[in-house]
């Protein structure tokens, strides 16, 4: 029964699949150091496909019940009669001669090499064709990448080194690992922040601390320091400059590099704190209020008093966790300095007389619970109010605007945005927005001062294809400023659509006379 490949499988065969390339490369060659080498190589190939395949098949392994070499061999062909492996007395014969090249220094024939090389090719196609219905050839370590949009990168990083797009090759490897990277500082809570930096020689000092971390992270997965430089600045080589050996050594790396961090990735658990505290809080259920549930244990403080640690029951999910420890925390304070704080896990630290019951602790520590749950009933409330008095601003507004604005076709609509910070006018201007028009501003950037110049705008702030008037006008004054401007409005929308007309034109007329003048060039 033929197996699906795994991304473990496709990570071993992709091995296999180049230790069969590079002693391929080795055998053609005169010196005896070089045969050799391609003699252990191959003999290493066999190893690992008939270990590989063994262990699929269900073969025993492990301390003394794993066969020689031999016995593993045969093991295989009884478990995979469909696998015909007809080269095996070669294979027999190269393991000899591979312990005689290795431990006593006998130089391999020169005319073998070539018949070694041709029966472990055959053996190896034969074992992988039977056992994953694959060619050996065209296994790639991209299938044993799992996430889809780093496979996908590298994949078309293979197609363009096929298609002779070098640089577009080396430009999807480097997107990949810079991926990947992220991801790996992400899973660790990795941040680089750049240290201000007053001098006049800031910008150069923060480029090359900004460039040595690049290299500092990308020999997370690279084990030779060299290649990884290489890798950075082959990266930065303009595309016309490179060749197919440099798109095909970091298509090699980057795939590497990623598949090394997917390794890692998988068996790496980011938040172990977190998750402990978690679980050692005892959420509400069903409703209540935060009580004393436990005291865990008294120690002794300074300046003679105790140290009592307690557990709370009934801690409000992590939603309001951070929130709900200030809250106590500010309300043992209120009440007596004696609470040093609630820890993430949900136990609370007290400071006690020498004197003082655990009952009269337990009496004070519950006032500041209660204290607390108060405060944040009454937040929730005002919140809720406060959302629900803008929220019926908001649409009392947006309803004027649409019976008493008429906007020109540049703005798509007009609402009050109370959520922005400050609360503001929001234009949604239409698609010709972020284009930029000649002379270098865009038409979001032209259209904000043109509205920025009415006596009736305080500051129109431009993002993207948005735009905010802040502070907010009223409906009525916002549609005296679009009459105000409607002519300069309609000129810049006007202005862009010329403009975008006049460059399509250009390009079409460019693209016939290059055919035409490539042609005249040629004869």
């Amino acid at each position: 029964m033929v197996q699906t490949l795994s991304a473990e499988d496709a990570r071993h065969l992709s091995r296999v699949r180049k230790m069969l390339e590079e002693a391929a490369a080795y055998a053609t060659h005169a010196s005896s150091l070089q045969r050799t080498t391609a003699v252990v190589l191959l003999d290493g190939a066999v190893e690992r496909v008939t270990y590989l395949v063994a262990a699929a098949v269900g073969v025993p392994l492990g301390g003394a019940r794993t066969p020689d070499l031999r016995g593993l061999v045969d093991d295989v062909k009884k478990r995979l009669p469909d696998a015909k492996l007809e080269s095996i007395a070669k294979i027999r014969e190269l393991h000899s001669v591979r312990n005689a090249a290795q431990h006593e220094g006998v130089s391999p024939d020169r005319d073998e090499v070539q018949n070694w090389t041709r029966a472990v090719q055959s053996y190896v196609r034969s074992l992988v064709d039977a056992q994953y219905g694959v060619a050996i050839e065209h296994v790639a370590l991209t299938d044993a990448i799992q996430d889809d949009g780093f496979r996908s990168l590298l994949e078309d990083a293979e197609r363009d080194l096929e298609a002779g797009r070098f640089d577009q090759c080396v430009q999807a490897c480097n997107k990949a690992v810079e991926g990947a990277s992220r991801s790996w500082k992400t899973l660790h809570g990795i941040t680089h922040a750049s240290s201000p930096m007053p001098s006049r020689s800031a910008d150069v000092v923060r480029q090359r601390v900004d460039a040595m971390q690049a290299h500092l992270d990308l020999l997370t997965f690279s084990p030779d320091p060299a290649e990884a430089q290489w890798f950075t600045s082959v990266a930065q080589v303009p595309g016309h400059l490179l060749d197919a050996d440099e798109a095909e050594r970091a298509l090699a790396f980057a795939t590497d590099w990623v598949v090394g961090f997917e390794d890692s990735a998988s068996t790496w658990r980011p938040d172990r704190l977190k998750q402990h505290n978690l679980a050692q809080r005892l959420v509400r259920k069903d409703g209540g209020t935060a009580y004393v549930r436990e005291v865990i244990e008294v120690t002794a403080g300074a300046g003679g008093t105790l140290h009592a640690f307690v557990r709370i029951g009934n801690v409000p999910d992590t939603a309001h966790f951070k929130q709900w420890s200030l809250d106590v925390a500010a309300a043992g304070h209120d009440l007596w300095d004696r609470l040093a704080g609630v820890f993430p896990d949900g136990r609370m630290l007290a400071m006690m007389d020498l004197d003082e019951s655990l009952e009269d602790l337990s009496t004070r520590l519950q006032e500041a619970l209660d204290l607390a749950e108060a405060r944040m009933e009454e937040r929730f409330l005002t919140s809720a109010a406060e959302a629900r008095a803008k929220s019926e601003r908001a649409a009392e507004y947006n309803g004027q605007v649409a019976r008493l604005v008429e906007l020109p076709p540049l703005i798509r609509a007009a609402v009050l945005d109370v959520d922005y910070e400050p609360e503001a006018v929001r234009l949604e201007l239409a698609p010709p927005a972020r284009e930029a028009l000649f002379h270098g501003q865009t038409v979001a950037e032209v259209t904000a001062d043109v509205l920025e110049d009415d006596p009736d705008v305080g500051q129109c702030i431009v993002d993207e294809a948005l735009l905010y008037i802040v502070p907010p006008v009223e409906p009525t004054t916002l549609g005296a400023i679009i009459a105000r401007n409607h002519k300069a409005l309609e000129s810049t929308r006007l202005q862009a659509e010329a403009e975008r007309d006049t460059v399509r034109i250009a390009l079409a007329r460019a693209a016939r006379e290059m055919v035409s003048f490539n042609a005249n060039r040629s004869t």
